[in-house]
């Protein structure tokens, strides 16, 4: 991999990190319990010796107030878009199945290029086809970044 790509993949992941933390922060402001769904490792025998690999984690937050849970996974675009390619098949799957038994699932997107947050669940997500993206208002607004809005984000369906 070359430089430039894993400089930006590293300017990439701080930006993700910096809109998890402030989506945490948002929640909680909103009376929202967090749950963090931590890095997933798995500890395997190599050579004589304990190490541990990554492994996928289906979503990145539970979300729980007055009784109801939404599973969250947030992504961060640099444009006003979403594209398909952003999508995660296996956290797609972890999400749909969390809908079918009446959880609310999808993911929180910050679009960086207008400072929206949009929602977008699982069923909304697994419509879209290859070479298609999303705007925020084909999902659930969320505010902006500046001002989020997420007090009736975790609310009875």
């Amino acid at each position: 991999m070359n430089l430039n790509r894993r400089r930006g993949g590293a300017i990439a992941k701080a930006y993700g990190n910096a809109f998890e933390a402030l989506f945490m922060s948002a929640c909680r402001h909103a009376g929202i319990h967090v749950v963090q769904i931590p890095m997933g490792a798995k500890v395997i025998r190599c050579r004589g010796k304990l190490t541990t690999i990554k492994v996928k984690t289906p979503f990145d937050f539970v979300l729980m107030k007055d009784g109801v849970t939404v599973m969250v996974d947030t992504k961060t675009v640099d444009g006003s878009t979403f594209p398909f390619s952003k999508i995660t098949r296996h956290q797609l799957e972890s999400l749909a199945h969390c809908e079918v038994f009446g959880v609310k699932a999808g993911y929180v997107v910050n679009f960086r290029e207008t400072g929206q947050m949009a929602f977008f669940s699982s069923r909304v997500l697994s419509r879209l086809r290859p070479n298609a993206s999303l705007i925020a208002e084909d999902g659930e607004n969320l505010g902006n970044t500046r001002s989020p809005n997420l007090f009736y984000f975790v609310v009875r369906p």
